[in-house]
Order: structure tokens, then C-alpha cells, then sequence
């Protein structure tokens, strides 16, 4: 019998999406790229700049009592580095979305819940302890 070489289609779906151009639907260019960078990085780029626009607002606004220009080079030096730093960094052999995902479930699963496990359950534990004394 012939054997057919099977393809594993696994390696090229998992692969992330590269961004080198954007165009308008009609075609017109926006934006080029000399190097493609992957659509993660913008995603993550836009989620830290909101969150220091937002939520991190007063503590932009005391540096910016202090070093009025830094305030403003701050809002592109850490979202790129950290969608950087993101987008390139593996742990484990893992991307980065898939280890945030696995330590949040450890923190839930073990840090959180303070039960010992015994043969597979989790047993609530005995706190206190009293040894009696006995006369033999």
C-alpha cells in the first residue's frame, strides 16, 4: 500500500497575523511597515496607552508636575515596550497570552484557595490540634 504523508496544519494556524501594510478598502495606503510587526503588538500598544490615559491619569499627571516633556514620551515609550516585550518574549515555549492565562488559572486554583489536596480532593484544613495527656 502507498502511505500518504499526512500535512500537520497546526504549525500555520497557530502562527500569528503580520501587519506590513494598511490600506483603506479601497486600496489607498495608510500606513507601511519596512518590517511586518504582528497584530498583537498593536493591540497591546493600544490597551497600555488607554490604561495610562485612564486609569494611571494621576500618577501621569504627578510626573508631569515634575518633567513636563517626559510625561509625553512616556505615553509612547512604555505601551511600545511593553506590546514589545509582549509580542516577541516566550516563556516556556508558550506565547506570552498563553502564560498570563495559565498563571491567572494557577492564582485562582492554588492562591487563592487555601485547601490541601489529598489524594486527588481538596480537604479543609485542621487547624487546631489538642494532645490530650493520658495515664497508661
Amino acid at each position: 500500500m502507498n502511505k500518504e504523508e499526512i500535512y500537520d496544519y497546526s504549525k500555520g494556524l497557530s502562527a500569528p497575523y503580520w501587519i506590513q501594510e494598511i490600506r483603506t478598502k479601497k486600496g489607498k495606503l495608510i500606513a507601511s511597515f519596512s518590517v511586518p510587526i504582528q497584530l498583537s503588538y498593536f493591540v497591546v500598544f493600544a490597551l497600555v496607552l488607554l490604561l495610562m490615559l485612564t486609569v494611571f491619569r494621576p500618577v501621569m499627571d504627578f510626573i508631569y508636575l515634575f518633567m513636563r516633556g517626559a510625561v509625553y514620551g512616556l505615553y509612547y515609550f512604555v505601551p511600545a515596550k511593553l506590546a514589545k516585550w509582549y509580542s516577541t518574549y516566550d516563556v516556556d515555549g508558550k506565547p506570552m497570552l498563553y502564560f498570563i492565562r495559565d498563571w491567572f488559572r494557577y492564582q485562582l486554583d492554588f492562591g487563592l484557595n487555601k485547601k490541601s489536596i489529598y489524594q486527588s480532593n481538596r480537604q479543609h484544613i485542621v487547624e487546631n490540634v489538642v494532645f490530650e495527656k493520658i495515664k497508661l
